[in-house]
């Protein structure tokens, strides 16, 4: 699975602008969580450099990676996630 959840501390717009136009498969859980599958493998700190958390943007939040998952939440957001996995 290439899935990496971004969580903001606040909602930025400018990062989820950015977000949908880097990843075509990204998904909006709420207004400060992300999920996104890029194309090519990456790393926690590129994604995060990509989405502007970095000392000249100043989007504060963390990336994580995801390996395994589970929870109870809407359909469309299962269904995204089994679609990458």
């Amino acid at each position: 699975m290439n899935v990496y959840a971004i969580v903001l501390d606040a909602p930025s717009e400018a990062a989820w602008s950015r977000i949908e136009t880097k990843w075509e498969n990204h998904y909006f859980v709420s207004n400060t969580l992300a999920l996104v599958a890029p194309e090519e493998r990456a790393i926690t700190s590129e994604i995060a450099d990509q989405v502007g958390m970095n000392d000249k943007d100043v989007v504060t939040g963390i990336v994580i990676q995801i390996s395994h998952y589970y929870g109870w939440h809407n359909k469309a957001l299962w269904e995204w996630l089994s679609k990458h996995e």
